[in-house]
């Protein structure tokens, strides 16, 4: 699990919002929650993966960006977007070893996350009180209590095609995937 700090919180949303200037409170959550579960978090069958990569690849016409995103302000987490594949930056089988070499279960309880949610959100409504939004806190805090994990705003999905994996990459990977230019 990384830990932040309250200025590596800001740095994160800052980060999202400007670059998806159309996030709502869920995507800001959906941000977080894969920043402290992160890679791989609630994976319970490894084999599926290569056939929700493969359906998401097949069926995604749209370009997802950026094609790396840091969410853990430089702790080397990342949204990777399939569009590398598509796009000839990594090949499909690389693409899957990336995603799962380095899956480690946070081990963050679903009452430690709601505490962790609880104060993320302080800090970013009073950042930035244009995104309060009472419906959206309903659904997280709701989506908290039941264990769910949320889906990305329909405006986000609509924006932004969101078809990525969070990984966590190390400078071998990047080094060795020729992925430093578009980091």
């Amino acid at each position: 699990m990384f830990e932040y700090t309250d200025s590596d919180l800001i740095n994160i949303a800052e980060t999202e919002l400007n670059i998806h200037y159309e996030s709502n409170l869920i995507d800001i959550y959906k941000l977080f929650f894969q920043a402290f579960f992160a890679q791989g978090h609630f994976i319970t069958d490894k084999r599926k993966v290569n056939e929700y990569i493969l359906v998401e690849l097949n069926h995604n016409g749209k370009k997802y960006l950026p094609y790396f995103q840091d969410i853990s302000n430089g702790k080397g987490l990342f949204r990777v977007s399939i569009s590398v594949v598509n796009d000839n930056l990594i090949n499909l089988n690389d693409y899957i070893t990336l995603f799962l070499s380095n899956i480690n279960h946070s081990g963050i309880s679903w009452d430690i996350w709601r505490d962790k949610w609880l104060g993320i959100q302080k800090i970013i409504l009073s950042k930035w009180p244009s995104i309060y939004d009472l419906d959206c806190i309903k659904v997280i805090t709701e989506s908290i209590h039941n264990h769910l994990i949320l889906s990305h705003s329909e405006c986000f999905k609509l924006t932004y095609y969101p078809h990525y994996r969070v990984m966590a990459l190390s400078e071998s990977d990047i080094s060795k995937n020729c992925l430093r230019n578009y980091l």
